[in-house]
């Protein structure tokens, strides 16, 4: 359960390891199971969930930083539910196992020891952000899986930009400096995404990308730096 909840806690607005009567340190978890006889796996342990999990975090910073000035200027939650990303969609209308991560990441928690998860994906396009499958989908579709500690169920959808910082050790530093910058388009040329990351301080800056003739991705940003792109 620590371990599942975990992977949960830290897509979401706000996480951190809290209890009135417990200790909550993830190397007391795998402790626990050396004692009870259990198998540690190599890469899933308690400490590794939390590591993972935790820097996946830090490197989705200028991407959640972005997203978090949302409910301030127009109220728009964080986390949202399907619904209020595709209302149009009657499948969206009753699911409160998965939600949206601000516009672009879509995200279903495993709530199940066994690490089976049902979920939805609303028609378009969909990249899995762990493996890099792409789903085309002109209808949405149901996917049935079981993932192991180390996974969850992390989508993004087409026509986002998503800066990261993969080195990141920690959540506040400069989230437009030499990021790299993890685009999805449709496959059509001409399709376009923009991104917008603001400092701390308050600046900002606009990053725009674009599917040329031949296939390949060109990335800008407005302040004319270079820049570090994934084509996803």
């Amino acid at each position: 359960m620590y371990k599942r909840w975990f992977a949960f806690g830290m897509l979401g607005s706000h996480s951190r390891l809290h209890g009135s009567t417990a200790y909550r340190v993830p190397w007391l978890f795998d402790e626990a199971d050396e004692a009870a006889g259990n198998e540690l796996v190599p890469g899933q342990t308690a400490v590794d969930v939390v590591r993972q999990f935790t820097r996946l975090k830090l490197s989705l910073m200028p991407y959640l930083y972005e997203v978090g000035l949302l409910p301030h200027r127009t109220g728009i939650p964080v986390m949202r539910s399907m619904f209020m990303e595709f209302p149009d969609d009657p499948a969206c209308r009753t699911l409160d196992r998965q939600y949206m991560l601000g516009p672009s990441l879509l995200v279903a928690p495993v709530f199940t020891y066994s690490g089976e998860v049902e979920y939805y994906l609303p028609a378009g396009r969909w990249t899995n952000w762990f493996t890099g499958e792409v789903v085309d989908t002109d209808a949405g579709c149901w996917r049935h899986e079981t993932h192991a500690f180390d996974s969850v169920p992390l989508w993004v959808r087409s026509g986002s930009i998503i800066v990261t910082n993969p080195e990141a050790m920690h959540p506040d530093y400069d989230y437009a400096d030499d990021p790299l910058v993890r685009v999805y388009l449709d496959e059509k040329a001409g399709s376009v995404a923009d991104a917008t990351v603001t400092r701390m301080d308050g600046t900002s800056v606009r990053f725009h990308a674009e599917r040329l003739a031949d296939g390949s991705v060109d990335v800008t940003r407005s302040d004319g730096a270079p820049v570090r792109v994934e084509a996803c």
